[in-house]
């Protein structure tokens, strides 16, 4: 499997109530239409008064850790370049004006490592 993360701040001013529900009923829809080859569209919302942090750490720049899943890396390429599409790319950037602090948006590759865990759990 082959993943892009995006870490997203939402838009000045926006409750984070109101961004979730934007991002799920609105961007998340318009994107499954638009971004073709994804196998797994995920978004993860950070809970704020549930976040750990250490001493001295800075405080977490972003509300949303999203993740974008392909079969390869070929597939990716291939969905990226599908957004030249001049309709897509316009669509697209017009609702992510709305909804995120666009100078706040990450993207990056990453490489997956999974353990295997005993039965039951961790710690058994």
């Amino acid at each position: 499997m082959f993943k892009a993360i995006c870490l997203i701040r939402r838009k000045p001013g926006m409750t984070r109530e109101a961004f979730i529900d934007r991002y799920e009923n609105g961007h998340a829809v318009l994107c499954a239409k638009l971004i073709p080859g994804m196998v797994g569209y995920v978004r993860r919302y950070v809970v704020p008064d549930q976040t750990f942090l250490y001493p001295g750490a800075p405080d977490l720049d972003f509300d949303v850790l999203t993740e974008l899943w392909y079969e390869n890396r070929e597939a990716y390429e291939a969905s990226m370049k599908s957004l030249e599409d001049p309709a897509a790319a316009h669509a697209l950037a017009e609702d992510e004006r709305k909804l995120f602090d666009l100078s706040s948006i990450r993207r990056f590759i990453v490489e997956e490592r999974t353990s295997a865990l005993p039965p039951g759990g961790s710690g058994q």
